[in-house]
């Protein structure tokens, strides 16, 4: 019996992580230098190259296919549309420019129009002063004639009092 359970002291039971992680690392190692050989090959390369080729060739034949027929039919492509949307920009820019051109132009026009409607009004104001001088003068010189038609009424009125008693003086004689 004692050798029985010496024996049962001694079984061990396998550690099945470090079995998957010895197989994985022996697996990797001899997978990588395996795939590192190959990738160092010519023939890797050339495979590579031709492989690259025929799918840029492929490109170029759906292009070209793409093209055509975009071409044959009604329908605009990118092309096509992103050239409308180039003139368009383009368009817009030149309407930007015109507009601010115009803006310009007006407010101009407009400081030109008040320049002249001050010049106009300072015109107007001076022959408003000239006028109302004149008025004035003229008025002044109606007042003098005025007083001179009076001065004269009073030396009518005398001689005319002068004349009656010379009336008066001639029929008394």
């Amino acid at each position: 019996m004692d050798n029985e359970s010496k024996q049962t002291d001694l079984t061990v039971i396998p550690n099945p992580y470090k079995i998957w992680e010895d197989m994985y690392f022996a697996f990797e190692k001899a997978f990588g230098s395996s795939m590192l050989q190959m990738v160092n090959s010519q023939g890797f390369a050339d495979g590579l190259d031709l492989i690259l080729n025929s799918y840029l060739q492929y490109l170029k034949f759906k292009n070209d296919l793409a093209t055509k027929y975009m071409k044959d039919t009604p329908f605009a492509t990118r092309r096509d549309m992103a050239r409308v949307a180039e003139l368009v920009v383009s368009l817009e820019s030149k309407v930007d420019r015109i507009e601010d051109y115009l803006i310009d132009e007006i407010s101009k026009n407009e400081e030109n129009e008040l320049k002249e409607e001050k010049v106009f009004h300072s015109e107007v104001e001076a022959d408003n002063t000239v006028m109302i001088d004149n008025q004035t003068r003229m008025e002044k010189q109606l007042q003098d004639v005025k007083t001179q038609v009076g001065g004269l009424e009073t030396d009518l009125a005398s001689i005319k009092e002068c004349l009656q008693e010379l009336k008066d003086m001639l029929k008394g004689s």
